[in-house]
């Protein structure tokens, strides 16, 4: 404790710097871009929202069910709702930040909307886990589950259901107490510190006993608070840390499971397109006919009566031979590109969860409280809405809008599982004379 009027002043000019540091125009610059790039992160997904539920009439829902009894998320409406939501969260907490630092105080209001918008995200990457894995072979019926690892006897559909939904109420509930017990300490903070700080102005000015005695309690009930601030942020990182790894753990897991059974499938498709041309090609070189090679068919959207791609041979089962193996790969390249993206976003919010943890910034010794929130919040905030968020909203209106026609990977399993079982039979000699001879027009 201080014991001179030196000591006392230095204390003081240390006090005005903990509640709010004073920040930068080049770091005020981007809590305003921030702010702009939220709420434009917010309108791209809110469009992306309404477009889907208008054209998707049969797909109005958050949630459906498979043919096993499984239930997984809609992405195409349940993501955009999230991301909208989690937006004006961080909307609202950037603009928090910045009324708290014109004010030159912290409020515990801003720390608890970051962290609810960060909840919300650990939200939005369980509904693609779930995704993911409601697409495995064991799980989905647009895979024979014979040689998957899980058989879908050995976890039934209630019980899958019930941890999925468990697991959504987990990570949104149980960061709750930690986040009231950190702003109510903020809260303590920022009350107490004008207190102390008109004290010490009355100790510089005549240093009377009861002055002192009052300032001596006043930094008691500071320390004790800052103290508990400590506690339980190192906690509530700890949790979003553990709610994070465990996410992406899984996501990659059944990532990676996925991916396997998709290029086992890719494999079977080229193997029976290659097949099949070759039989079609043969009885066509014998009408003196030149056939379109499967390399050359053309993509989704261009199999139609107008084509000028009508050489094929086989004519329309060809096609749409072609047209599943080409569906089959570009999902195959979009699971690791989603797994790619999301190891980005997650590893900065790890990062930042474990300098938390760690105490990598040695509050309250070396960093003040206002440094953290702001160091906390921005990184946040860039994490996501910097750029992936805009982004992913851009991508997500694009696809939407039909302007590129998305993949039919989870909506049509069952016709999947039809091409599947069509392409594990070799076609016999009856069959080549019969079905595949080619449709020359």
């Amino acid at each position: 404790m201080a014991t001179s009027i030196e000591e006392w002043r230095k204390l003081r000019a240390e006090l005005s710097n903990t509640s709010a540091p004073d920040l930068p125009k080049p770091a005020r610059f981007a809590c305003w871009a921030l702010v702009g790039l939220s709420l434009l992160g917010a309108l791209l997904h809110f469009i992306h929202f309404i477009v889907s539920w208008v054209s998707h009439r049969n797909e109005r829902r958050f949630f459906s069910c498979n043919t096993l009894g499984y239930r997984r998320p809609v992405l195409s409406t349940i993501l955009p709702a999230t991301f909208t939501i989690h937006a004006l969260l961080n909307l609202a907490a950037m603009i928090g930040l910045l009324t708290d630092l014109s004010s030159a105080r912290f409020r515990g209001r801003t720390n608890a909307i970051q962290q609810a918008s960060y909840s919300l995200l650990v939200c939005a990457g369980l509904f693609k886990t779930w995704d993911i894995v409601s697409r495995l072979p064991s799980l989905s019926p647009a895979f024979a589950p014979s040689r998957a690892l899980i058989k879908p006897n050995h976890l039934p559909p209630k019980l899958c259901n019930a941890f999925t939904f468990f697991s959504l109420i987990l990570v949104v509930i149980l960061p709750v107490p930690c986040i009231v017990l950190t702003s109510t300490a903020i809260d303590t903070l920022d009350n107490l510190t004008p207190a102390l700080v008109t004290t010490i102005d009355t100790i510089l000015v005549n240093a009377t006993n009861a002055a002192i005695d009052q300032a001596s309690h006043q930094i008691r009930d500071l320390e004790a608070a800052a103290d508990m601030l400590a506690v339980h942020t190192r906690m509530l990182a700890g949790l979003h840390l553990l709610f994070t790894t465990v996410t992406l753990v899984g996501f990659l897991v059944a990532s990676f499971a996925l991916a396997r059974s998709l290029r086992a499938q890719v494999s079977v498709f080229r193997d029976s397109l290659e097949y099949r041309y070759e039989l079609a090609a043969a009885k066509a070189k014998a009408a003196g006919v030149t056939c379109l090679p499967p390399a050359r068919v053309p993509v989704r959207a261009r199999f139609d009566q107008g084509s000028p791609y009508r050489p094929l041979c086989g004519g329309g089962e060809l096609a749409a031979f072609a047209l599943k193996y080409a569906e089959l790969e570009a999902e195959a390249r979009q699971v690791k590109v989603e797994a790619g993206l999301l190891i980005i976003v997650a590893a900065a919010f790890i990062v930042l969860q474990l300098c938390v943890v760690t105490d990598a910034f040695k509050y309250p010794t070396r960093t003040s409280l206002g440094t953290i929130l702001l160091i906390a919040i921005q990184w946040a905030c860039w994490s996501w809405a910097g750029v992936p968020g805009p982004l992913l909203g851009i991508v997500g209106c694009v696809y939407a809008s039909g302007l590129v026609p998305a993949l039919g990977k989870a909506e049509n399993v069952e016709e999947r599982q039809l091409s599947l079982e069509s392409f594990d039979r070799a076609p016999s000699s009856g069959m080549m004379e019969q079905d595949w001879q080619p449709k020359l027009e």
